[in-house]
């Protein structure tokens, strides 16, 4: 496939949001040894069943154990 249409690229400066640290932290949680127990506690966050620092909270006591 040969596309010619032109890339944007653009670099951030300056201090990461604060919403750019939550993903971050999902996207990592996601792609961590507890992907399961992450999706779901993920998707009770987006239905507002749970605080995001609740499930993190959830997700570190579980990885907690696990060690």
């Amino acid at each position: 496939m040969n596309d010619k249409t032109p890339k944007i690229v653009c670099t951030l400066q300056g201090r990461e949001s604060e919403q750019l640290k939550l993903v971050r932290r999902w996207i990592g949680e996601l792609k961590g040894n507890n992907r399961r127990k992450a999706f779901e506690l993920m998707n009770q966050v987006m239905d507002i069943k749970i605080t995001n620092e609740e499930a993190f909270a959830l997700l570190e006591s579980k990885q907690g154990r696990a060690s």
